[in-house]
């Protein structure tokens, strides 16, 4: 089960352009 915690690391790697458009900051980046 410590295979699951390698395997999520890089799906948040790929999903960068979603989460730099909603920023915790409410800021709306020219992505």
């Amino acid at each position: 089960m410590r295979r699951i915690r390698i395997v999520r690391r890089p799906r948040p790697q790929r999903q960068p352009e979603p989460l730099d458009l909603r920023t915790p900051s409410g800021r709306i980046l020219p992505y």
